[in-house]
């Protein structure tokens, strides 16, 4: 295949040598100009185009390469909207005066009626390699050469056709996949064995801590370097920060990296020790905003020579850095970040966030277990961020505008340009740049970022020549970097913050914002960064700042110095930043102390130092300022959380946006539980999940007629412990209810839903989706929302003809748990391998007994049993297993079996040997640490419902994808992979769960996180079935498929379905 040299500057007839290899056999090449007039593009020609594929290919100049990407996009678009392309193109992008360009595919949706294909141009995505002088060979010849042309092939057990193969060759995910799993490797290596930590000794975390900051760091820099000034010199020398900077240093962290941290890019020009005020550093500019500031774990601490005091302690080898830059000179790396629209396969800030969620978060504070994980499981997609910021942008909007949804639409899409009145411009402008939005769960900052970028999007659509900036600013002939830099900084200081429980979360939340700033920076003269210990707050979001004797928020003197600080601070200089700090510390402390003695302590700061000294009310005074003490300057993580006293927010948020964590409140013994449970959460229900929680706290943080946007596990809207959440939501407004299922987290087997509340009252209908398979592209039409109508009971989402089944179910149906008949799991025996067993270790412990009395009574307590995996549609398939039934006896009716008189049976429970399911039982010493079992270690656990097992019954497995139900007259006993009933309709119940109507009653059933349905005694006890009145013709039918055909009739007209609704069912199940 011929291929091209990707570091050389864009060559055409290089080019379309390499389409004719690389692309299908049916691609006609072409050379003709065309013709529009767009701002950003100059000139463009069509190079020809694949029908396999559904590509066009184009070649376009490009006026600058600073040109922001999505309005180049955009214009891209509607190009190929005028000359009717393909829906697809393959583009290359060069700009005057640059060896540099980028070779660009761009999708868009199609759609197909009734057989025929019709190209919508809508929700574009363009994906794009940087190619030319300076760039990275490893990226474009591994994902276009490597794998050779375009073709059909399979790739992780799925089949691509051409486009398909043609669309994974420009993969993000593969490149970010590969970066991130070598930072791993690197990480591993510096925590496990590299890194010599004076104060880890033991601690684990210590090291990881210092590990994740330093690499955030150095990534950081790594960005920064690509800033470059008009004579092209580099923000940071190479001679600091690359391969070659690592010569001639025995330790190139303290030697340079410390320098370059602590005392130059955190300090002044003018307060720099000498070494870092001349040479190499001299030009590198001040940063300020925290980033630099040493830590504690950062054990830095100058000594004589200005040389690290903790040089031989504090140890890193140079090879590891060695490793780390290799990495780092293999990829492209991008300061702009990528958004769901425009993406460079290259290393943009995201990263950043993928490494803190996916790896880096070592411990969690709410489990103390580990939380890393290497599939990067819970990092938030792309485009659903995109997605939950468009819709809660857009319904904000709605509200605070006069705009209607057509122009809400247009403004929200990319390739549509929405005709304006100034006013409306007016009005959108200072919309965005007031609202309060907040990110309870901020992580690495995905949600904030997202809001960030949508907004700067729209401002600079609906103001590109900058007119209402420079307006609303008092500031005349702007340029676009001023402008950008401008609108990001006041929306970063007065719309967006964010909490999260863990440290290290917060640190790579500030730090992408950093990241988006210097972005727009004048390279020249950079300006300080701001300072966010006031943006983004260390804190437990769900436990609110605890109730003081008198109020804390009403000395208002007080709090209007604590909101002065907070805005004054934002900005601050470096010799004004640390008395603001100590202004704060000393506001706080003496609100806090008014607090714990208010009638007799008097408001001077004098008089507070000298109450301490009393130390009968030292601990108490302790106790309370630890309590109600924030210090958001050394970033440790704070019981509490108060917008008032944090943000500074008084009123409540505008939106809240969030994808909070999904922990088990029963989990690690209940500790969640226990630590919630006080604070009288409505939605708390000890079963439940702390993400239920966050719903609450999130609407509570809400002001009124404000926008909360979740996505979370969909369990609540199905399960138990979900009734409180369905509850306390079904008394505001859902807007908009889409239930993901699985597969949005990649190898993570949650299912999930997004969300979209308003904090008001329910007033209409809630507008729904379902999407169904593999399909997570949310790109939603209202053709394809479903009214819905919510309560308390299952939120379900169902179609029209579903709703009419649905209401007549609820109508002539009877709950199951109403009936006569009883529901209960199978034997729980807490160690299968010594209380189940073959017929041939049946046939042994029988024969080992010493008489006929005691032969007769272990023969009657060995029963058959049968599994789950044994129950098959109308039958069972028994594998002549058994189960030693050394029950616990039931109170007033029968004892507990002892075991001394069974003495083969209680041979083999000692002793043990190999069990049923090939597994080794070593005896006594299982039993006896299992912690289901009855009095001894040899009797069962209670089981009040022992003698139901032999009477006739149907039984079906607990879980699975389609769940089988058999009927059975005989004494089978059934383990707890089982649940049965018995009762005077079973037999009834059989045919009618087995039959499409059963499924349907059955589909909106709790499911495990693997999507089984999982139908427990909760699940099918609220099943709503018509009671049969024929009975006694049912008693003489026979159980099989032949006659389930007649009783699921007969229970569609119980039900008083239609013929539609009946065939609905039918098609749905057949």
């Amino acid at each position: 295949m011929k291929t091209f040299n990707v570091q050389d500057a864009y060559n055409r007839n290089d080019f379309k040598r390499f389409l004719q290899d690389f692309l299908t056999e049916d691609f006609v090449p072409n050379e003709e100009e065309l013709y529009f007039d767009f701002k950003n593009i100059a000139k463009g020609y069509d190079l020809g185009e694949s029908d396999d594929m559904d590509l066009s290919v184009f070649e376009f100049i490009v006026n600058s390469s600073h040109d922001p990407r999505v309005t180049i996009t955009k214009e891209v678009v509607a190009l190929m909207k005028k000359y009717n392309s393909k829906s697809n193109a393959l583009v290359a992008f060069y700009y005057p005066n640059s060896d540099q360009w980028r070779l660009s595919l761009i999708t868009t949706d199609v759609e197909i009626k009734n057989g025929k294909i019709s190209y919508l141009y809508s929700n574009p995505h363009r994906y794009s390699f940087l190619l030319g002088k300076d760039c990275k060979k490893h990226t474009p010849e591994t994902m276009l050469f490597a794998k050779g042309p375009i073709k059909q092939r399979s790739e992780n057990g799925k089949e691509l056709n051409y486009t398909q193969d043609l669309i994974s060759r420009f993969s993000l995910e593969v490149v970010n996949k590969e970066f991130y799993a070598q930072i791993y490797r690197l990480f591993e290596q510096l925590v496990s064995t590299d890194l010599k930590h004076p104060k880890a000794s033991d601690n684990n975390q210590i090291k990881e801590h210092f590990a994740v900051r330093l690499i955030g760091r150095l990534i950081f820099c790594w960005f920064l370097k690509k800033k470059t000034r008009k004579d092209n010199s580099s923000l940071i020398p190479e001679e600091l920060l690359s391969l070659k900077a690592l010569d001639g240093t025995t330790s190139y962290y303290h030697d340079k990296l410390e320098p370059l941290f602590f005392e130059t890019l955190n300090k002044k020009r003018d307060v720099r020790i000498e070494k870092c005020a001349t040479g190499l550093f001299k030009d590198i500019p001040f940063l300020n905003g925290g980033l630099f500031e040493p830590h504690d774990d950062d054990c830095y601490e100058l000594g004589e020579f200005d040389q690290s005091r903790y040089f031989n302690t504090l140890t890193i080898p140079n090879k590891w850095f060695h490793d780390l830059f290799e990495v780092f000179e293999t990829y492209n790396f991008t300061i702009d970040e990528n958004t769901s629209v425009d993406m460079d396969l290259s290393v943009d800030p995201e990263i950043l966030g993928r490494i803190f969620e996916n790896l880096l978060a070592s411990i969690n504070p709410e489990t103390q277990q580990s939380a890393r994980n290497m599939t990067g499981s819970f990092y938030t997609p792309r485009e659903i961020v995109d997605y939950m910021v468009t819709t809660s942008l857009r319904t904000y909007l709605k509200d605070k505008t006069d705009l209607n949804d057509q122009i809400l639409d247009e403004l929200f899409d990319v390739t549509k340009t929405p005709e304006l009145t100034k006013q409306q411009k007016l009005d959108i402008f200072k919309s965005l740049t007031i609202l309060k939005a907040l990110d309870p769960a901020v992580g690495s900052g995905a949600f904030p970022m997202g809001l960030l970028q949508k907004i700067m999007f729209i401002l600079n659509e609906i103001d590109p020549d900058g007119k209402i900036y420079e307006e609303i600013n008092l500031i005349p002939n702007t340029s676009l970097l001023q402008r950008n830099y401008g609108n990001k900084y006041k929306i970063i200081r007065d719309c967006i913050f964010g909490v999260d429980i863990q440290e290290m979360a917060i640190e790579i939340a500030r730090l992408r914002f950093f990241l988006t700033l210097i972005v727009d920076e004048e390279a020249d003269n950079p300006q300080p960064l701001p300072n966010l210990d006031f943006k983004f707050a260390c804190a437990n979001t769900l436990i609110s700042l605890p109730e003081a004797e008198d109020d804390l928020f009403s000395r208002a003197n007080l709090i209007e110095s604590l909101k002065n600080l907070r805005k004054e601070f934002f900005s601050t200089s470096a010799e004004r930043k640390e008395q603001i700090k100590a202004e704060f510390r000393r506001i706080q402390e003496l609100m806090s102390f008014q607090t714990f003695n208010a009638k007799q302590t008097a408001l001077f700061n004098g008089e507070i130092e000298q109450y301490k000294k009393n130390k009968s009310v030292q601990l108490e005074l302790n106790d309370l300022l630890s309590d109600t003490y924030w210090n958001p300057f050394i970033n440790k993580s704070t019981p509490w959380f108060d917008p008032m006293w944090m943000f500074g927010v008084e009123d409540g948020f505008d939106i809240v946006i969030a994808n909070p964590p999904y922990i088990a409140l029963q989990a690690n013994k209940g500790v969640l539980g226990k630590m919630y449970k006080p604070y009288n959460f409505k939605t708390f229900n000890s079963m439940g999940d702390i993400y239920c929680l966050f719903y609450e706290k999130g609407m509570e943080l809400l002001k009124q007629g404000g926008i909360l946007t979740y996505i979370t596990s969909n369990k609540w809207m199905r399960a138990g412990y979900g009734e409180e959440l369905r509850l306390f939501l079904s008394k505001y407004q859902p807007l908009y209810l889409i239930d993901l299922g699985a597969g949005v987290f990649e190898n993570a087997t949650v299912d999930t839903n997004i969300l979209v509340m308003k904090k008001g009252t329910y007033t209409r209908s809630t507008l729904a989706h379902v999407l169904h398979g593999n399909n997570k592209q949310i790109n939603i039409s209202g053709k394809q929302w479903l009214e819905n109508t919510f309560d308390s009971n299952s939120w379900v989402i169902l179609s029209p003809v579903e709703q009419s089944i649905r209401a007549k179910i609820e109508k002539y149906g009877t709950p199951l748990r109403d009936w006569d008949i009883k529901i209960n799991r199978g034997v729980l025996t807490g160690c299968n391998e010594a209380f189940i067993i073959t017929t041939a270790k049946r046939e042994e412990i029988l024969a080992n007994c010493k008489t006929k009395d005691e032969r007769k009574r272990t023969d009657e307590i060995i029963r058959p049993i049968l599994r789950g995996r044994d129950i098959k549609r109308y039958k069972y398939d028994w594998k002549g297993l058994w189960l030693i039934n050394t029950h616990n006896g039931v109170k007033g009716r029968f004892p507990r079996i002892d075991i001394k008189d069974y003495p083969a049976i209680k041979q083999w429970l000692d002793k043990g040997g190999e069990a049923y399911n090939g597994k080794i039982y070593h005896g006594y010493k299982d039993i006896e640490k299992r912690a289901d079992k009855g009095d001894t270690p040899y009797n069962l656990r209670n089981c009040a419902y022992l003698e139901d097992f032999s009477k006739s019954k149907i039984i079906w497995k607990r879980v699975g994808s389609i769940i089988r139900f058999c009927y059975t007259e005989k004494s089978f006993f059934a383990l707890d992979s089982t649940c049965f009933a018995i009762g005077k309709y079973v037999k009834f119940l059989t045919f009618v769960l087995n039959s499409p109507l059963g499924h349907f009653l059955l589909k909106d059933s709790p499911k495990t996180g693997t999507g089984d349905l999982l139908i427990s005694v909760q699940a099918i006890a609220p099943l709503r079935i018509p009671l049969p009145k024929d009975f006694n013709v049912l008693e003489q039918d026979s159980i099989n498929e032949e006659s389930e055909f007649f009783w699921m009739n007969y229970t569609y007209q119980k039900y008083h379905l239609t013929v539609e609704e009946r065939n609905y069912i039918n098609k749905l199940y057949k």
